[in-house]
């Protein structure tokens, strides 16, 4: 900086890292039956502490399936034997702290 003329520094700014969720089980085309344990499984990135998952049904919400679980990526789900038949459901992982980190 021999020269202060010949450059210039911008405002300081911050950069941070965005958390995600990405679920990696169930699958597309996965048949789960009523009455049976399944892993549900993803991985994250950030500081993301703790999950709400949620069942769904094409864009209607069936039913909470665990709130406030530790983000470990990995859950064990007994399905309901109340569930309807249907190749439309989804699970949703939503940050207990910021439901807009989700997949």
């Amino acid at each position: 900086m021999e020269n202060p003329s010949l450059y210039g520094f911008s405002e300081y700014f911050t950069i941070t890292y965005l958390p995600s969720i990405s679920i990696h089980s169930p699958l597309n085309d996965t048949v789960w039956n009523t009455g049976k344990d399944y892993k549900i499984q993803w991985t994250s990135t950030g500081v993301i502490s703790s999950v709400d998952i949620h069942l769904y049904e094409t864009s209607t919400k069936v039913l909470n399936i665990v709130e406030k679980t530790s983000n470990d990526g990995l859950y064990y789900w007994t399905i309901p034997n109340n569930l309807q038949d249907s190749a439309f459901y989804r699970i949703l992982i939503v940050d207990y702290e910021d439901v807009q980190i989700h997949d």
